[in-house]
């Protein structure tokens, strides 16, 4: 699991927070990238993308975009970097600052953006913003 004291992010969370960070790549087609790699999206990440993207179940515009990085790492460590410097955090599916209910969503985001700390179980929170943000933002 990714520490924001640490930094730390497995092969998987780098792999999944670079592919979110593509427009137009959504929860259906990461599910689909999934499949693809066997069930596991970190050997994506430990591949350089122009051995993988021709054969990836994508978008021509995803695929495109894909084909403009050399590796998924550097594209996790830049988003990753950007939401530090701008007080965000970042939580994965299975992480307790992940919510459970959001989870049981068939297209749930794989990854969440936010402030704060997160609530106690029983307390709601709405989440309003975009994977695309400007560049004052993460």
């Amino acid at each position: 699991m990714a520490d924001a004291e640490t930094d730390i992010l497995t092969a998987e969370q780098q792999a999944c927070l670079a592919l979110w960070a593509v427009p137009g790549l959504g929860p259906r087609t990461l599910v689909a990238l999934r499949a693809f790699a066997d069930g596991s999206l970190a050997p994506l990440a430990a591949t350089p993308v122009r051995d993988w993207v021709s054969q990836a179940p994508v978008s021509s515009q995803v695929r495109r975009k894909l084909a403009s990085v050399e590796r998924l790492a550097p594209v996790a460590w830049r988003v990753w970097e950007a939401c530090r410097a701008s007080g965000m955090k970042v939580a994965f599916q299975g992480q307790a600052a992940y919510p459970e209910r959001l989870a049981e969503v068939e297209d749930a985001p794989p990854v969440l953006f936010y402030r704060g700390v997160p609530g106690l179980p029983r307390r709601r929170l709405a989440m309003v913003g975009s994977r695309h943000p400007g560049a004052r933002r993460c």
